[in-house]
């Protein structure tokens, strides 16, 4: 069976508005045979229907999306594209509201860890421990299969 290109229930964060939902998470490339990390928008009342339509913005892209030489114009440009996949309503309060979305969590995209292996989602515990000198380790304790 073919891994699926993505996995909304595997995220690091998930941001809810009225309208719109913005996951951190990754995207399967077949080709590369490789996740990369990414936005993936959504219309926030089609989560868990059969008419929700992710809008991905890929982190190896994330640079187009806060150029301040072409005026953010593929923000915009994009932003718009979006509103019309999602069904919002095509103005410009909804692609102002969606590049803002974009925009905000370029940082967040930038910073997502690499998607866990399947031993880090099998975690059993974690911990920081700081002894009497200041200096701290971490530790991960596992489930042994």
């Amino acid at each position: 069976m073919a891994q699926p290109a993505l996995d909304l229930t595997m995220h690091t964060f998930m941001r809810e508005s009225k309208e719109l939902t913005v996951f951190g998470t990754w995207i399967y490339d077949h080709e590369e045979e490789d996740h990369e990390p990414c936005l993936v928008l959504v219309k926030t009342n089609a989560i868990g229907t059969k008419k929700i339509v992710p809008c991905v913005v890929l982190l190896s892209e994330a640079w187009r999306y806060d150029d301040p030489r072409s005026g953010h114009w593929h923000l915009l440009m994009i932003a718009r594209k979006f509103v019309k996949a999602m069904g919002l309503d095509d103005n410009m309060t909804n692609t102002h509201m969606v590049a803002d979305a974009i925009h905000t969590h370029l940082l967040d995209l930038i910073k997502l860890p690499p998607r866990p292996t399947e031993q880090d989602t099998s975690r059993g515990a974690e911990a920081v421990i700081v002894g009497p000198d200041g200096k701290s380790m971490s530790l991960e304790m596992y489930e042994d299969k």
